[in-house]
């Protein structure tokens, strides 16, 4: 760990927008799920050494680099832009948010990785901080935002911190990156305003 949460120099953070990025930002995932976890994802390419999967067309990439070197990236899909993948919608039940918030108003967060030296360290700031940036200038309207959480106490205490809840307190489902808490959270008033 470098730094503590507040101690954001050298960071710089954005929205990867050529191939190259993107591959970095599955590079790195695949070093932290497959290489630091141990987790048999059957989308990875194991010859490239990345974790892309099909989910990542319809996503946002964001990445947090210090210096030269992603060392945080998450996929984010929005309602507004894309349809959210089956599987999520599932585990996070997001069917029974719609009476009172559009799919449009909607944007889930997944992929998240950080590598292994700077967990715990500030990269997780600043790459939250472009996200909601880039939300509230491309989706000002959103009102909720869900997140597969790793089941993991200290990620779990961190979500907490940023207003993510877990959809049910017991719910615990399996997807190939091990076992998650599907939280979400309120991000502004329903009506709009």
């Amino acid at each position: 760990m470098t730094g503590g949460l507040l101690d954001q120099e050298g960071l710089r953070s954005g929205v990867a927008n050529t191939e190259a990025e993107k591959d970095e930002c599955f590079a790195l995932r695949y070093r932290v799920y497959v290489e630091d976890f141990g987790c048999e994802i059957p989308s990875a390419d194991h010859r490239r050494r990345i974790d892309r999967t099909e989910d990542d067309d319809s996503a946002t990439q964001f990445y947090v680099r210090r210096g030269d070197q992603v060392i945080g990236t998450m996929r984010v899909h929005h309602g507004a832009a894309s349809a959210f993948p089956q599987a999520f919608r599932e585990a996070c039940e997001l069917e029974r948010f719609l009476a009172d918030t559009s799919p449009e108003q909607m944007m889930s967060i997944g992929r998240l990785a950080i590598e292994k030296q700077e967990r715990g360290g500030a990269a997780i700031v600043p790459l939250f901080q472009e996200c909601f940036r880039w939300m509230r200038r491309d989706h000002p309207d959103t009102r909720l935002a869900f997140i597969l959480a790793i089941e993991e106490p200290r990620l779990i205490a961190l979500y907490r911190l940023l207003k993510f809840e877990p959809i049910h307190p017991d719910k615990r489902i399996r997807v190939d990156v091990g076992v998650c808490v599907p939280m979400f959270a309120r991000l502004g008033p329903r009506d709009g305003r």
